[in-house]
């Protein structure tokens, strides 16, 4: 009995060890979009997990997290490597950077679906521009 009991538990302890931190990975290429979502091929079941692209050179040009088909958090790479965009969406909020390919901040934008407002930020501008819609 115990030793049955010790061979279950070091299994289980193995197991989750084997599926703690694996994350999910696919290339876009392997999803279906549809209803500004992304699904699974040939099936009704939302994607959860990490999405990339590349371009042709082999460079990666996207890598986004999501969770039930939409996406929460994304970054955006020139063909160079460079960061081009950063952002996230979680709540309502859609917060986001883009750079330019020399890497300095290009503008910083903000959004809240609730109250529709929404900002856009240049480095240098003495105020943000702002948009209700």
């Amino acid at each position: 009995m115990t030793r049955t009991r010790l061979t279950l538990l070091l299994l289980i302890g193995i197991n989750i060890l084997l599926n703690s931190g694996c994350e999910k990975v696919v290339e876009k290429s392997e999803l279906n979009f549809r209803d500004d979502r992304y699904y699974y091929v040939n099936s009704e079941t939302l994607y959860t997990g990490k999405i990339v692209t590349y371009y042709e050179n082999g460079q990666l040009e996207s890598s986004g997290n999501y969770k039930d088909g939409q996406s929460s958090e994304w970054d955006t790479y020139y063909e160079n490597g460079q960061l081009k965009e950063s952002g996230s969406i979680k709540d309502n909020l859609t917060q986001s950077k883009s750079y330019y390919k020399n890497g300095l901040l290009q503008y910083t934008y903000f959004s809240d679906d609730e109250t529709g407002e929404m900002r856009i930020t240049k480095p240098g501008l003495p105020t943000s521009l702002a948009e209700p819609q």
